[in-house]
């Protein structure tokens, strides 16, 4: 066919085009034949890692330009790479490229998380730490997540999970505690402490935004007292973060006196007023 169109024989790189994506590690010359999506021939150029902002991508040095990127070194550009000869391994893109090997889904590369037991408000469940945090939780005492069950191992009552108690034969949870934290007194993420005594604990409420004995009643909302009222000079003690149930008291200018303290009531803010003093032509 080529010598009756009198043409003559070429190199086979003459013959082939830029694909898509033909081997899954980005665009590349193919023969036409192996070619599901053509792309324009600057998509296959040289790949190289680039940064732009505060993100790196594995692009052509055309579209690193474009966005006003520049090269980064080849380590800044990780990708989850499935090698030809086997296994899956997070890799510069680079090397993934060079061996053969074909981008990936992150999550195939991800580290396989062991559960923990997660408290979310009043519930727990068993769930990786990915998920707990996403859910808002913290992690508490392995416990919260079983059931007291009678006699499961043939050693006496133990906390286990439910799916291996009969359910005929499930306890409070105060016949398993050996200790006082062993029934998870401490509610939405509270640390308990126990100091091995079966029946006197503490709950550290730090940071859950709970308060009370066991953490099982919301804090009260602070408020904004940064505000200077009308007439006043300065803050005096008042301050951004008023908690509630305190108060403060801002200084008022020379002729003028306050009327009550600033106080603050469950995030509602009650604001004194600097009123001109009885003696006092203003």
């Amino acid at each position: 066919d080529c010598d009756a169109q009198e043409g003559v024989e070429v190199e086979e790189s003459a013959c082939e085009v830029c694909c898509k994506n033909p081997n899954g590690v980005g665009p590349e010359y193919v023969l036409a034949s192996e070619c599901d999506g053509v792309e324009p021939e600057s998509s296959c150029e040289a790949m190289i890692c680039c940064a732009s902002g505060d993100t790196t991508s594995y692009i052509t040095t055309a579209e690193c330009n474009g966005q006003g990127g520049t090269q980064a070194g080849p380590t800044a550009c990780q990708v989850c790479c499935e090698f030809s000869g086997g296994g899956v391994e997070e890799v510069p893109a680079e090397f993934c490229v060079a061996g053969m090997g074909t981008f990936v889904d992150d999550a195939l590369c991800a580290p396989e998380e062991t559960p923990i037991c997660c408290q979310v408000g009043e519930d727990a469940s068993l769930i990786t730490p990915t998920s707990c945090s996403e859910s808002g939780g913290a992690e508490t005492a392995l416990e919260a997540c079983q059931v007291c069950c009678k006699n499961p191992n043939g050693l006496g009552p133990e906390f286990v999970f439910e799916e291996a108690c009969d359910p005929t034969a499930i306890q409070p949870d105060s016949v398993c505690a050996t200790t006082a934290c062993d029934a998870s007194p401490c509610q939405n993420g509270g640390v308990c402490s126990d100091g091995g005594d079966a029946e006197i604990y503490t709950c550290d409420c730090e940071g859950t935004g709970f308060t009370g004995e066991n953490c099982e009643s919301a804090e009260a909302a602070s408020c904004d007292a940064s505000s200077l009222p009308q007439n006043a000079q300065d803050l005096g003690d008042c301050t951004a973060v008023l908690e509630s149930g305190t108060e403060c008291s801002p200084t008022c200018n020379e002729g003028y006196a306050l009327s009550a303290p600033t106080s603050c009531t469950d995030g509602v803010l009650t604001s004194g007023e600097c009123l001109p003093e009885a003696n006092d032509p203003k």
